[in-house]
């Protein structure tokens, strides 16, 4: 996950402090991903994520403040991206069970490439996120 910070665009907030908190917590189920593909099922290693990432979302949600309600079209981009994180999860999990590590590390390197060339091309607004 490509974390891109703009210097003077915003005072250092709590949204930088999740942006690195998330990174380092992906870092972490990456290396403990790698541990435990020999001992688990995938069933087992997907539905852990779905048993840690349930409660601190709602933790997330439950502290946030100033959070309204979506209306149904973000609804509907809300359940696609989490089937999407799914597949993702899935296939990430297929990857390392079944290639090396040394052979499936590099493509998650690549995503940074990627959100860079990404971020390059596209317009970022330029107002604060802070409120």
């Amino acid at each position: 996950m490509p974390v891109a910070l703009r210097p003077g665009t915003a005072e250092f907030n709590i949204g930088h402090v999740a942006a690195f908190v998330s990174t380092v917590v992906f870092a972490h189920s990456l290396l403990l991903l790698r541990r435990a593909k020999a001992a688990e099922s995938d069933k087992a290693l997907i539905a852990t994520l779905l048993v840690v990432m349930t409660p601190l979302s709602l933790v997330t949600a439950l502290s946030s403040t100033g959070l309204s309600a979506m209306d149904f079209n973000h609804t509907g981009i809300v359940v696609i991206a989490g089937f999407l994180g799914l597949a993702g999860h899935v296939l990430l999990v297929r990857a390392f069970r079944a290639g090396e590590a040394s052979v499936v590390a590099p493509f998650q390197y690549r995503q940074i490439i990627w959100g860079c060339l990404l971020l390059r091309h596209r317009s970022i607004p330029t107002r604060s996120l802070a409120r």
